[in-house]
C-alpha cells in the first residue's frame, strides 16, 4: 500500500494541494458534468420534433 500512496503523491500532489484534496474535488466536478450533459440531452430530446433549425438554436444557446 505504501507504493500506491507514493504513486498518488507523485502524480496527483502539487506544492499547495495533496492528492486527498484533488480527489475530494473530483466528486463534485463529475456530478456537475453529469447534470450538465443530461440537461443538454433532455433539452435536445424535448425539441427534437420541431426540426433541425430548432435543435441548432437550442444547442447554440446551451
Amino acid at each position: 500500500m505504501s507504493k500506491f500512496r507514493q504513486l498518488l503523491q507523485r502524480f496527483f500532489s502539487g506544492e499547495t494541494f495533496g492528492y486527498r484534496e484533488v480527489f475530494g474535488l473530483l466528486g463534485p466536478v463529475v456530478v456537475d458534468q453529469f447534470f450538465l450533459v443530461s440537461f443538454n440531452f433532455l433539452n435536445t430530446a424535448m425539441i427534437a420534433s420541431s426540426g433541425a433549425a430548432a435543435i441548432s438554436a437550442v444547442n447554440m444557446v446551451g
